[in-house]
Order: structure tokens, then sequence, then C-alpha cells
């Protein structure tokens, strides 16, 4: 552990919530453009947009949190 980063109070269970919605969220936009990229899948902008959404409001919720 390193003992110069700054200490984090333990937020239990909301913060591991919305890390998972990141996580997934992330997953989420990484698929469709693997899809589109390798794929050959048509790219479905409404779709990575509203992901992207997603992953900007879990990162900033968790932000908040810490």
């Amino acid at each position: 552990m390193n003992e110069n980063a700054p200490k984090v109070p333990l937020l239990g269970a909301d913060l591991v919530y919305y890390a998972l919605n990141l996580m997934a969220a992330a997953a989420q936009v990484g698929e469709m453009t693997k899809k589109h990229r390798y794929h050959g899948h048509a790219l479905d902008a409404e779709a990575l947009v509203n992901a992207l959404d997603e992953v900007s409001w879990a990162t900033a919720t968790i932000r908040e949190m810490i």
C-alpha cells in the first residue's frame, strides 16, 4: 500500500455500486466499438453516446463521494 496516498474513508456498498456501474458502462462502450471495428456491425451513435454518458455520470458520482 502506498503510504503517501491520501486517506479515503471506507465508503461501503455505495462505492462498490457506482464502481460496478462504471465498469459495466465502460464495457458497453468497448463492446460496441469492438463489434463495429472488428465484426462489421453498424455503430449506433445514440447508444454509444448513452453509454459514454453513463461512464461520465458514474465517474462524477464516485469523484463526489471521495
